[in-house]
C-alpha cells in the first residue's frame, strides 16, 4: 500500500473518525505505519480502522506502543568502586 504523508482520513464503520498526522515505511515491523487522531474510545489495541489513501480504503490496526525497542538494547556498565 501507498504511505500517508497526513491528513488522510481514518474512517469506522462508514464515518470519518480522525485524520492522519504522518505516516512513512516502518523498516523494524516492514510494513507502511501513519500516526493519527482518533476519539478516545477508539484509541484501543487492535482495533480495526480503515485509512483512505488516493481514493482507495486500507485495512489498519490500532497500535499505542511503539513500534522499536525503547528499552536499552544492552546494560551499561557500573563505575567499579
Amino acid at each position: 500500500p501507498l504511505d500517508a504523508w497526513g491528513n488522510e482520513a481514518v474512517w469506522c464503520n462508514g464515518s470519518v473518525v480522525g485524520f492522519t498526522t504522518s505516516g512513512g515505511y516502518g523498516h523494524t515491523v516492514r510494513k507502511s505505519i501513519a500516526l493519527a487522531y482518533v476519539p478516545p474510545k477508539l484509541a484501543v489495541e487492535g482495533h480495526q480502522v480503515d485509512v483512505e489513501l488516493v481514493g482507495h480504503m486500507y485495512k489498519a490496526t490500532v497500535h499505542l506502543e511503539p513500534f522499536m525497542e525503547t528499552q536499552p538494547m544492552r546494560k551499561l556498565k557500573q563505575a567499579e568502586t
